[in-house]
């Protein structure tokens, strides 16, 4: 399976019959957002579509990109990472410079000639 092979689909989008070209990784992780958040997939696109009017000019394909990366970006919390086992024996390294830092490391703090 190529992720990044487009494929078109046809949705209504707020009363509108409209073909969207997206790679086959997008239209995944669309498909399971909208299992996560109890939607459908003309539901989630009109409401993203909504949020285009009035903002910066954005293809609708670009916003479901840009939506996707965000939503799983805002997935991706220490917690998350430690649920999900990433990191070394199940810690992202951020708890365990959070646990090293609780412990009283001291912290090199950078020269004037860098800031």
């Amino acid at each position: 399976m190529n992720i990044t092979e487009r494929l078109c689909r046809n949705l209504t989008i707020n009363k509108r019959r409209t073909s969207l070209r997206l790679e086959r990784i997008y239209w995944d992780s669309l498909d399971e957002i909208c299992l996560r958040e109890r939607m459908d997939l003309a539901e989630l696109c009109s409401d993203i579509e909504k949020q285009l009017i009035g903002g910066e000019p954005c293809s609708l394909t670009g916003a479901l990109r840009a939506y996707c990366t965000k939503y799983f970006r805002s997935a991706c919390t220490d917690l998350g990472h430690t649920l999900a086992g990433h990191g070394r024996r199940g810690r992202s390294i951020w708890t365990a410079e959070r646990d090293r830092l609780e412990r009283g490391a001291i912290i090199p703090f950078p020269s004037r000639s860098v800031l």
